[in-house]
This record gives structure tokens, C-alpha cells and sequence, in this order.
């Protein structure tokens, strides 16, 4: 889903240990983000080793020049899906389906909360103080196949000691046959660490929850799901002890998210962390995006 793209991107973007303080959301996000500049100094790429439902990946991730549609440069780090397939430079993936150009969503969604988001409140998350950062008006509209979805607004929960992003929430509205459902996408940062070799510092933790999806799913579509699942517990049951046990091992956390979607179109993710290797090579080549400059 793309607004779970664009809540990763801007988290990680926001990401520094200046220890000044500031009095302001754009004092804290002006500092964040030039703390940010300064621990990507050396950086073209990065891949990382992970694990959601207990599918283990690697993803490279690629230093990128992107334009908004006020024609404002930003530097983000976008996944580069043919990074370690073939020598040279690679295309970095964009939520618009393009490299980079003006108008782009990851530097669109950025250049709008920095620019609106204004300091709420301070709350302590996971045991530490924060700044509560929220933005508001976004109204940014997406088609599918049964309506549209739209984002609205994003709150941030930044640490006061570190200024490291520990949470993101995005909300709006999908619009399926006439009526408006809420959404609702919260991400959540734990585990911080600095990658060796390097001036990042990643959480190699985080989860994704996103309610309200199955507002852009129909009726039909829901009820052929829950039938579905039904099916399959059955066939579950009905297995021999030791092949179900095999099945719930290589399945476990694909078959918890799969009851919790058919019962209520929710989505829950955790995703582990196993290693970042900062400028990896390929071929013999350090990895970089084709517009790196």
C-alpha cells in the first residue's frame, strides 16, 4: 500500500541525535533534517536483511535526488528493486511509478509536513519524551478498483533526547460505493541502532497496523475471504497432528494475519531487521541510483 511507503520514507528521513532543543515543529523538523544530511554524507546505498510473517528479504535502498511540484530538491533513499541483479547504475522504486520528476509522492508528502505540521503536545511513548507533531488539510486522493482513498493528516511522535521518530500516523477517508470509511495507518520504530561503518542509526524493529482497509474491499469480496479462511481451518483441522504442526511452523504469523483480515480487513506487520551493510557492491561495483548526484 503506498501510504505505508511514503509513513516508512518520511520516518526515516526525520531521523537525528542533535541534542539542541527547539521550540517549534519546524525548529524540531529543520534540525532533524539537517542532522539527517549530515548522517548520509559518504552514503549512495544500503541494504538491508529482513523479515515480515516469516519471510525473510534484502532490499537495497539507493541515494536519490527528488522534486516536489514547487520544484523544491530533496534527497530520500528509495528502494532499488533490480539493485544486486545486474552492474551499473539502478532505477530507485517511486510511489508514482517513476525515478524522480516533479510532483513526486515521497517528496510531496515530506515537503507538505514540514511545512504544515505544527507541535500539538509532548507524550511519553515506550518510556521516553516526545514532541507530538501533527499536519492537517492534506487531502490527497488515491483510485482503486472499487472507490478511493484519501490521506488527511499525519502525527509524528518525536524523541526529545535524540530526535528520533518512534511513531507516524496517517488517517483519511476511503470512499467506496457512496460511502466514507475511516483509515487509519500507524507505524511504530523500536530498537535503534547506528549501523556500523556508517552515520545511520535505523530501528531494527518496527510494526505496521493499518485499519479501515477493508473499506476498499465490497461485500462480495469480504465474504469470499471469510469463506475462504473457513475452508482452510477446516482443512487445518482435518490435517494429521504432525502435518499441521509443519503447516503452523512455516505458516504461524501469515495464518494470525490471515484470520485477523478475513475477520475484520485489518492488516498487522512486524518487521525484524537482521543487518544494514552500507554501500553495498554488486559486480564489483558500488551500488547507486542512475540519478545519484
Amino acid at each position: 500500500m503506498k501510504s505505508v511507503f511514503v509513513a516508512a520514507m518520511i520516518a526515516a528521513l526525520l531521523m537525528t541525535v542533535d541534542e539542541s532543543r527547539a521550540e517549534s515543529a519546524q525548529d524540531i523538523l529543520d534540525a532533524a533534517w539537517d542532522a539527517q544530511m549530515e548522517r548520509w554524507k559518504g552514503l549512495d546505498s544500503y541494504l538491508v536483511v529482513q523479515s515480515a510473517m516469516g519471510i525473510a528479504s534484502k532490499q537495497y535502498f539507493v541515494r536519490t535526488n527528488l522534486v516536489d511540484a514547487a520544484g523544491k530538491s530533496r534527497i530520500l533513499f528509495l528502494p532499488a528493486p533490480d539493485a544486486g541483479l545486474r552492474s551499473g547504475c539502478v532505477k530507485p522504486y517511486s510511489p508514482d511509478g517513476e525515478s524522480q520528476g516533479r510532483g513526486d509522492t515521497s517528496a510531496e508528502y515530506l515537503s507538505w509536513f514540514m511545512d504544515n505540521a505544527e507541535l500539538v503536545g509532548e507524550e511519553s511513548v515506550d518510556g521516553q519524551a516526545t514532541w507530538r507533531l501533527r499536519a492537517e488539510g492534506l487531502d490527497q486522493s488515491q483510485a482503486f478498483d472499487q472507490g478511493e482513498a484519501s490521506i488527511d493528516s499525519m502525527t509524528m511522535w518525536m524523541s526529545k533526547d535524540a530526535y528520533l521518530p518512534l511513531k507516524m500516523r496517517m488517517e483519511g477517508a476511503a470512499l467506496v460505493e457512496g460511502q466514507s470509511r475511516p483509515v487509519k495507518i500507524d507505524t511504530h520504530a523500536f530498537d535503534f541502532r547506528r549501523v556500523p561503518g556508517s552515520r545511520l542509526v535505523e530501528p531494527f524493529r518496527r510494526t505496521v497496523s493499518i485499519s479501515g482497509i477493508a473499506a476498499g474491499i465490497d461485500p462480495e469480496q469480504m465474504a469470499e475471504a471469510r469463506k475462504a479462511m473457513a475452508e482452510f481451518e477446516k482443512e487445518l483441522a482435518d490435517m494429521p497432528a504432525s502435518q499441521r504442526e509443519m503447516m503452523k511452523s512455516m505458516m504461524g504469523p501469515r495464518i494470525e494475519q490471515m484470520r485477523k483480515m478475513a475477520a475484520s480487513g485489518s492488516f498487522d506487520s512486524e518487521i525484524l531487521i537482521e543487518s544494514i551493510t552500507p554501500n553495498p557492491e554488486a559486480f564489483g561495483e558500488r551500488v547507486v541510483a542512475c540519478d545519484a548526484s
